[in-house]
């Protein structure tokens, strides 16, 4: 029988997110967490400072108290582009593996878009012909499509990476939003020379669809199913940008942080589109940690493959 319980730690620019899959009564119960890290605020001179790295620890044994509290014995635990760019990343990495007993996978941005490939496959299949799939994260976005083969491109165009390279204070100003949007395909046109027609973006993070029919919904939008016109994003990112937390924190009531970062996610969502000249687009709160969690139980060999490593408590 499959074990089904796992913990997912992704340590990310802007915070630490953490995804509990467990079964309880024949079914399977996914639950997410997040500890606010900021830990590209703590880049200097390329290194990660002492404070930053505090942080990073006591946050990660909070997770794994989580996991313990939880009853689950098994978790993995991922890095991504933070630890990519810091000089001190690999040595914060040893030192996580020597102090907490456990493995941190610093994943290689192919193998990222991969995993996020698989989650969004699992849960509703894809369209390779017609689809692009981006997935959005603080550092940076994974985009994934296939022309005669499968193509994996990561840029450096994070929501928390535009903030801290553009963004002087929140609300972001019309020039800044527009050095961001030309950042942005700047990274795109380097990363991908020749651009095909994508008719269909899907993109996610781990609340994407949550936060884009949450703040539709608030604007007097109908739930459109799940599939939403470049029109609609647009009118969203209109509706949130240049203007204060206050104004816009209940668009998402459930997690209303997210609207620190709402504008730049939607910035690179928008440009990417344009770029593949999508007509549709398709949030989802499928991720990374979900990818995991589903190759841990369903494809553990894809992981032992790969190198990543499961951690036990």
């Amino acid at each position: 029988m499959k074990n089904m319980s796992i913990s997912i730690i992704d340590m990310g620019s802007a915070r630490i997110k953490q995804l509990i899959s467990k079964e309880l009564n024949g079914n399977i119960v996914i639950s997410n967490f997040k500890e606010e890290t900021k830990l590209s605020s703590y880049l200097i001179n390329d290194n990660i400072s002492d404070e930053g790295i505090d942080i990073l620890f006591s946050s990660l044994k909070s997770c794994i108290e989580r996991i313990r509290d939880n009853g689950v014995s098994n978790y993995i635990v991922v890095a991504t582009e933070i630890f990519r760019k810091a000089k001190n990343g690999f040595e914060i990495l040893s030192n996580i593996k020597n102090q907490l007993n456990c493995t941190p996978n610093l994943l290689d941005p192919k193998i990222e878009g991969e995993i996020f490939f698989e989650s969004i496959n699992n849960k509703m299949g894809i369209n390779e012909s017609e689809s692009c799939l981006i997935d959005v994260g603080g550092g940076s976005v994974q985009i994934i499509y296939r022309n005669n083969t499968s193509i994996i491109s990561s840029i450096g165009t994070g929501t928390f990476f535009l903030e801290k390279q553009f963004q002087g204070k929140f609300p972001a100003s019309s020039s800044e939003l527009d050095m961001m949007k030309v950042f942005v395909k700047e990274e795109l046109q380097k990363a991908i020379p020749i651009s095909s027609s994508k008719k269909i973006l899907i993109f996610g993070s781990n609340c994407m669809e949550d936060f884009i029919k949450s703040s539709l919904n608030r604007l007097g939008k109908n739930d459109s199913f799940g599939k939403y016109t470049i029109e609609d994003i647009q009118y969203l990112f209109d509706n949130i940008i240049l203007k204060e937390f206050d104004d816009i924190k209940n668009y998402y009531p459930e997690n209303q942080g997210f609207m620190y970062g709402a504008d730049k996610a939607l910035l690179n969502v928008l440009v990417i589109a344009e770029f593949f000249k999508s007509d549709y687009i398709i949030p989802t709160n499928e991720s990374v940690s979900t990818g995991l969690a589903y190759l841990a139980i369903n494809n553990s060999e894809y992981l032992f493959k790969n190198g990543i490593e499961i951690s036990a408590i």
